[in-house]
């Protein structure tokens, strides 16, 4: 294996990109797809700044949110991620996002179901997320709770698409949000986990079931509770270290050399609320930020602070050493920042 240390300057190409389940006005006003007002309800601000994971009790890459900072499926490339609820006790419901490369829009999402002690595996390869493992469910229906988990005989399987163009999108990357931590490991009890979501969901977000929602985000004339809400009983805020993961960009073809990525993890996303995204719902880290239907600039901006490094290490697996790549640098809030006006 060899080591890369690399400026930011020095990379191939740097794209700064920004995500967010909602549009905004320079205001901080939340909007639709449709350009209209945002029929949400205000959601609770973060009560501190967000801050990544750091290596104190040797917990450096562990956080309550993972930044996955590339996709890749060109030229017969894929890429595998890994992530675990590292609660042995408590069981964690995750929300993962596939953001595109250019511009940061939402490509898909899907919740995931983490037991106590439970990892989660899938492919992005081909131009479908694929995963058999039994923490994800098929095609889960937003009106009643019917489920079916995946399966080696019955994967789940997503086409990346541009949710307007339809057109594949081959490079981006993922965020994988912690929303909720229970008090019991479900154990072997899936099913259990996702009714014990699905209930605190119509707890705190009430009329989920029946709004109707246009590309990941709600648009409808019944106003609807915003994401970030007070913890629902029997539930807690997502622990600084619940989750981690690893990254691997593999050729399909057989050629020996992996790309090999760690997420970038943060410690206080949830930051004492929980963070109820439906399925169908795209997610966003400056969602913490909303209050009272509109997002604070300051928050957004001090946020934004986190993600600014100097330097980052890549590892890669291969044996002669001769590395041709473009990189992608993720910056999670910019374009919130440039739709309030902020640069």
């Amino acid at each position: 294996m060899t080591k890369k240390l690399m400026s930011v300057a020095a990379m191939v190409a740097i794209m700064g990109t920004g995500a967010q389940a909602f549009d905004t006005n320079t205001d901080g006003e939340i909007l639709t797809r449709t350009g209209q007002p945002g029929n949400y309800t205000g959601g609770i601000m973060a009560y501190g700044d967000l801050r990544l994971s750091t290596n104190e009790s040797g917990d450096r890459l562990k956080g309550d949110a993972l930044i996955f900072p590339a996709f890749d499926m060109q030229n017969d490339w894929g890429t595998e991620i890994i992530f675990r609820n590292e609660v042995g006790d408590d069981a964690v419901v995750a929300k993962v996002v596939l953001y595109a490369a250019d511009d940061s829009r939402e490509l898909i999402d899907f919740n995931v179901y983490l037991s106590g002690a439970d990892q989660f595996r899938f492919t992005i390869k081909d131009g479908v997320v694929k995963s058999t493992d039994g923490s994800v469910v098929i095609s889960e229906n937003f009106q009643t709770d019917n489920v079916t988990f995946a399966s080696e005989e019955n994967p789940f399987e997503v086409k990346v698409l541009d949710p307007i163009t339809k057109k594949t999108v081959e490079t981006g990357y993922v965020i994988v949000y912690g929303m909720i931590q229970t008090y019991n490991p479900y154990h072997n009890d899936h099913v259990g986990l996702f009714e014990k979501y699905r209930e605190a969901l119509d707890d705190r977000r009430d009329g989920w079931r029946t709004a109707h929602m246009t590309l990941g985000v709600y648009d409808d004339e019944d106003s609807i509770q915003a994401p970030n809400v007070t913890i629902p009983s029997g539930t807690t805020d997502v622990k600084p270290i619940a989750l981690s993961g690893t990254e691997r960009i593999f050729n399909a073809s057989g050629e020996t050399r992996d790309l090999l990525l760690n997420p970038t993890p943060l410690m206080n996303f949830t930051d004492g609320a929980a963070l109820l995204w439906a399925p169908g719902e795209y997610a966003a880290i400056a969602d913490r930020a909303i209050d009272s239907n509109v997002y604070d600039k300051n928050q957004v901006d001090d946020d934004t602070q986190a993600f600014l490094v100097n330097s980052t290490t890549y590892v890669y697996n291969n044996a002669n050493g001769n590395v041709d790549n473009k990189f992608i640098i993720t910056q999670p809030t910019k374009r919130f920042m440039v739709q309030l006006g902020m640069g």
